[in-house]
């Protein structure tokens, strides 16, 4: 690669320049932490010639070994659609179009690629391209070695074309520095000098968003020279892996990226800034911070007293070498400073001892209340309370005895707190006490830190997490209420709403209205949490009773295990860059799936994974995620920082997968990425196959029901056979004995009538006998009819019936009988039990409805053959219909013939409508076989196809 012609590096001098004239006043630099990326990141190669941003978030990465996408958290070689992986060769150069958000690529071969979306356009240049630029007027401008060309963005069309050499080169050594105010002394003339110096070659000007501006250079590092304040130089020696620089760029989000010669870098302006010996300080440990009464604070440590407001600003030293264990601002505008020889007092600049009680030794902890009362106390020494500067007095407290107190703090009128090492806390006025254990709603674990607030209230710090008093009860908060962790070293409210929390790992902030308002059950406390990536070198601790102040000028200090940190709370940065969100790929099974929309995923997956991402990539690791599958969830899953969704066992079916991310100041990309997705189903989990299944199985039940009332019918016919061949022998028997016998009785009795006297008193009682006996004759033969008769016609039903009532009232005309339906001929079996019952309920409505109308309706149906009788009468009792008359079997008798042929016997009555019997008898044993109507003729077929596959004929 070449160094930059001589226009690039005047242009250089002229942006280093143009900021100067608005230096008003000098504050300290900002600090920037940095950080590395190398082989053991995963970064294939660490030489980074070219770095940009497209719009999606990506940062893409020139390096020796190609092309190279980073999220903040993964590198990856992606393959682009027509572009293959390790095809480009050495990446020399990368540039994305603002206008059209093309990803525009250079190689060492002089191949120029365009590439968006999967439409690839190309152009060999000859040479090796060091540099792409966008221009104002949308076309590029490409540097190669040997020439500058310019081309249409659109189809690499050439504008212009020139000779590299009619661009001069040159070095920093030439580079004039006016003599004025802009000269040797100011800002850009040190960093110009010094690059002169090191005849370093420049490799790019950078302007960033604040104003300042970044200078890359080959063997010197990376400079930046601030609009108003000092000059800043990155080297190796301050973080960065190596001094040669070939390119630099700033992200969306203000990040700084560096591509060197052996890794790539992040330069993130740090939220604290954090002061060490090698900037200043007496001493890397501070054992005492409290407000001073101008800006800054006072730090005391093991190496004297020190007014401290930044490396800017005048640092006024105190008490050199004299061990301060204690600082305490009081009303008068003094400060009280505890040393292990005594209590000093700081006034108007002035230091001297504390009056009346200069012999104060081995004081720890100091406390001011409302009202100037003072509260001393050391482990050694133990407690003491002055009031109105008067000699001090021993507290002589029980509940102290064997206790340690951890933290003094002055509360309202002349109160103080005591926070013990027991976990408890004393509020005591100068007479009695009133003791807090956990019982009252404390953490239970020893006190570390007491903060008292004017309007009575007080947070307290605790190894257990964190309590607040209202000024009636204690509320607590822990790890498992929604807090960072447990162990809390201090804690402190500021005038913006917000509390501060200090840990070992770091410091959180979060508002103190959302605190109180959340139920600690709730467990969805917000807060932000800073550490190393934020600019705490080094972990918070405390070493004294002040480990924290918030200084008049409203920056919060805080006392670290090196040093000391600082925010300025009304200068804070916030990110506001809502993190892209991409679902990076989709694995089934171990199967890699390409992610888009309407996928189908193969029957019998168990194991499903999902990876996404968020691009932040100011601190990538804080990126929170919440993932919700919809068809499976019934809401958002808070994923943490985990970038991976896991689902096993899935039912077949359409899912959709989201996600949405939150940069690590909790700014929530609202719409995130989805994608859908269908787990297909295994055959056997189709909704054809169900219906198969089901249809298949009420098919084999409904065959073995038919083969169930086959089997029926078979015994039934079988018993049929038997009962009418008893019948054809009791019809023989009767017709050979009983019939010829009643016929010669009857002509017996004829021929006495014929030789009777018409006048004989016997001639009546003959002409009876005579009578009886044709009677008897005739229903004989109508019995040996029926025991004969095979199938019962309606004409057959219709005159046993009339007969049946010719025989009870001596007239046919009080019964109506009606059919409908097509007639078909009756089962004589079935239709014997048939009659009787209906002649049985014929019976009953002549003798309960008398002279009354009664109505007979026989009903042929295809399913079912149905006899009603309804007579007007005046009904039966619910008794008789349930059981009968006593020693009378007529109603339990045609219930027990009902059953026996599988038929339905059903009875209501009331005065109002009279009594109506209803007999339904199935088809198939009401009718002849050859007259039943079939349910279902497609599986009637199919029984019969059986039935002839195993031999046996479908009987009819």
């Amino acid at each position: 690669m070449n160094r930059l012609p001589s226009w690039t590096v005047n242009k250089v001098a002229r942006m280093c320049m143009a900021g100067l004239f608005l230096l008003t006043e000098q504050i300290s630099a900002q600090q920037f932490s940095v950080t590395n990326w190398g082989h053991k990141d995963g970064l294939p190669s660490t030489t980074a010639y070219g770095i940009t941003q497209t719009t999606d978030g990506f940062l893409w990465i020139g390096t020796g070994d190609g092309l190279i996408r980073f999220d903040g958290f993964q590198f990856i070689q992606p393959e682009l659609p027509g572009v293959g992986i390790g095809s480009l060769g050495q990446v020399t150069a990368v540039e994305s179009t603002k206008s059209t958000d093309v990803l525009l690529i250079g190689t060492a071969s002089g191949l120029l690629i365009s590439w968006r979306g999967g439409v690839k356009i190309s152009a060999m240049l000859g040479s090796p391209i060091e540099h792409i630029e966008e221009l104002s007027d949308h076309t590029l401008q490409v540097e190669t070695r040997n020439k500058v060309v310019r081309l249409i963005e659109k189809d690499f069309s050439t504008i212009s074309s020139a000779p590299r050499s009619e661009f001069p080169m040159t070095d920093a050594s030439h580079l004039a520095v006016s003599k004025d105010r802009t000269g040797e002394q100011s800002p850009a003339g040190k960093a110009l000098i010094a690059i002169s110096k090191e005849r370093a070659l420049i490799r790019k000007v950078l302007r960033d968003t604040s104003g300042a501006t970044w200078i890359a250079t080959e063997n010197a590092g990376l400079f930046r020279i601030p609009q108003n304040g000092e000059v800043q130089r990155y080297t190796h020696s301050t973080g960065l892996p190596s001094d040669h620089i070939w390119d630099i760029f700033e992200d969306r989000e203000g990040n700084i990226w560096a591509g060197t010669q052996n890794g790539l870098s992040r330069l993130r302006q740090d939220k604290f800034i954090t002061y060490t010996l090698r900037d200043g300080l007496l001493s890397d440990i501070a054992s005492s911070l409290t407000p001073a009464r101008e800006d800054g604070v006072w730090v005391g440590s093991r190496s004297g007293l020190e007014h401290f407001a930044g490396t800017a600003a005048p640092h006024n030293v105190l008490l050199k070498g004299t061990p301060i264990t204690g600082l305490l601002p009081i009303k008068d505008g003094a400060l009280l400073i505890a040393t292990h020889t005594g209590i000093r007092k700081l006034s108007r600049g002035d230091i001297g001892q504390l009056q009346p009680f200069p012999n104060t030794a081995h004081i720890e902890q100091m406390a001011e209340s409302e009202a100037g009362d003072l509260w001393l106390y050391g482990q050694q020494a133990g407690l003491w309370h002055s009031k109105d500067n008067s000699s001090l007095e021993h507290i002589n407290e029980p509940s102290l005895a064997g206790q340690t107190i951890t933290s003094l703090r002055g509360g309202q009128r002349d109160q103080v707190w005591l926070g013990l090492e027991n976990g408890d806390v004393i509020l005591r006025p100068p007479a009695g006490s009133h003791i807090f254990t956990s019982a009252n709603g404390l953490t239970g674990g020893a006190i570390r830190f007491l903060s008292s607030q004017p309007d009575g209230t007080l947070w307290v710090a605790s190894d257990n997490g964190l309590a607040y008093f209202d000024g009636e009860r204690f509320r607590h908060w822990d790890h498992e209420s929604g807090l960072p962790g447990n162990r809390l070293i201090w804690t402190l409210p500021d005038q913006r709403g917000n509390l501060w929390l200090g840990y070992s790992t770091g410091i959180a902030r979060l508002s103190v209205s959302d605190l109180l308002h959340t139920s600690p059950e709730t467990r969805q406390l917000q807060y932000d949490f800073y550490d190393d990536g934020d600019g705490l070198k080094s972990n918070p601790e405390a070493y004294g009773s002040g480990p924290v102040a918030l200084s008049s000028d409203g920056r919060l200090w805080v006392s670290m295990s090196e040093g000391i940190g600082m925010i300025d709370l009304a200068r804070m940065r916030r990110n506001s860059v809502a993190p892209p969100v991409h679902i990076l790929g989709l694995t089934a099974d171990g199967r890699s799936l390409t992610p888009a929309n309407g996928l189908k995923i193969a029957p019998h997956t168990r194991n499903l994974q999902i990876s996404y991402t968020g691009i932040s990539l100011s601190e990538p690791r804080k990126v929170r995620f919440r993932c919700r599958l919809e068809g499976f969830e019934p809401g958002w899953q808070d994923a943490g920082t985990r970038r991976n969704a896991f689902y096993t066992n899935l039912r077949p079916g359409h899912y959709r997968f989201r996600v949405l991310a939150a940069n690590n100041d909790g700014i929530w990309n609202e719409t995130g990425d989805s994608i859908s997705f269908e787990l297909l189903p295994a055959f056997y989990e189709t909704l054809w196959f169900l219906v198969l299944c089901v249809l298949l199985i009420s098919s084999f039940a409904f065959v073995l029901h038919r083969l169930r009332v086959r089997s029926a019918a078979r015994e039934l016919q079988s018993r049929f056979e038997e009962r009418m061949s008893e019948r054809t022998r009791i019809a023989q028997d009767l017709h050979d004995n009983l019939v010829q016998e009643m016929m010669g009785i009857s002509l017996q009795l004829e021929i006495a009538d014929e030789v009777t006297p018409p006048g004989s008193t016997a001639k009546g009682p003959l002409r009876r006998a005579l009578d009886l006996s044709r009677t008897a004759l005739a229903n004989g033969r109508s019995a040996l009819h029926i025991l004969r008769q095979r199938p019962f016609s309606n004409a057959d039903i219709e005159s046993t019936l009339r007969d049946t009532v010719q025989s009870m009232t001596g007239s046919q005309e009080i019964i109506q009988i009606t059919s409908s339906g097509k007639e078909r001929p009756i089962q004589p079996l079935s239709g014997e039990e048939m009659v009787q019952i209906v002649r049985e309920a014929l019976r009953n409505a002549i003798r309960h409805a008398g002279q009354n109308n009664v109505v007979v309706r026989s009903e042929y149906g295809d399913h079912y053959y149905q006899f009603t009788v309804h007579d007007n009468g005046p009904g039966v009792s619910e008794g008789i219909l349930q059981g009968g008359k006593p020693s009378h079997f007529g109603i339990p008798g045609m219930r027990e013939r009902a059953a026996r042929i599988g038929a339905a016997l059903t009875v209501s009555s009331s005065p109002s409508t009279g009594t109506q019997w209803t007999l339904r008898v199935p088809a198939q044993i009401a009718y002849e076989s050859q007259d039943r109507v079939p349910h279902y003729p497609l599986l009637q077929r199919l029984r019969g196809s059986l039935s002839r596959l195993s031999g046996r004929k479908d009987r009819r």
